[in-house]
This record gives structure tokens, sequence and C-alpha cells, in this order.
């Protein structure tokens, strides 16, 4: 039997997040739990799903070995990460290149701090 996010241990700001996503109908009035800085992205059905790859690939040093680690297609990460990169108005990740690991942007390093908080 599937457990509700009630009767599991998770975290409460993470819980309304979640709840936001699952029921449009209670989505604009919670929309108002989520960080300034996500806002954006909240109105968005699978918006929760792409923050969250995010948040996990920004400790790896790149998008394809976090699509890996992730096991998951680095394709359908690097849509995600655009998507978000579109709908926030900036880049949130300095791609990696030759030897260099990937680094956040500010605006990656504050969209991260963001997730990782409402996960706590």
């Amino acid at each position: 039997m599937a457990k509700s996010f009630v009767s599991m241990k998770v975290p409460r700001a993470y819980r309304y997040l979640v709840t936001t996503f699952f029921y449009p109908a209670v989505r604009k009035q919670r929309t108002t739990l989520v960080p300034p800085i996500l806002r954006p992205v909240a109105q968005r059905v699978t918006g929760l799903r792409d923050l969250q790859w995010f948040a996990d690939a920004s400790t790896y040093p790149t998008l394809g070995q976090a699509a890996r680690e992730l096991r998951m297609g680095a394709a359908t990460l690097v849509t995600a990460v655009g998507r978000l990169e579109r709908e926030l108005g900036g880049r949130l990740l300095i791609r990696a290149e030759r030897g260099r690991p990937m680094r956040l942007t500010p605006l990656g390093a504050e969209v991260a701090a963001a997730v990782n908080a409402c996960r706590a």
C-alpha cells in the first residue's frame, strides 16, 4: 500500500511543494509558500521535478556524469535545466569544458540553495 506524504517522514516545506504540484486546485493558493525565487517555476506541474534534478545535478562536475548517477538520460537533464533557465530568466550553470567542471552562476547557487532549504 502506498504511503501518503502525511504518513511519511517528509519535511513540511517539501510536503507543501509536492502538494502544490499534484493538486491543481491548490496550486495558486500554495504558491505563496514557495520561496520567491522559485515561484515562476511553481506554476508548472513538472517544475518541482526539474528543480530537484537541477539541485541534485549541481553537485556533479558535468551534466553527463550527473545524468548517469541519477539514472536518467543526459538529454532529459539538459532539457530540464534549459527549461529552468528560460523560466527563471538567466543561466544557472556554466557548462563544463575540457577538464574544467561545471560551475553554478550566482542565480544557480541561489536556486539550488532555495530548493535544498525546502527539502530540509
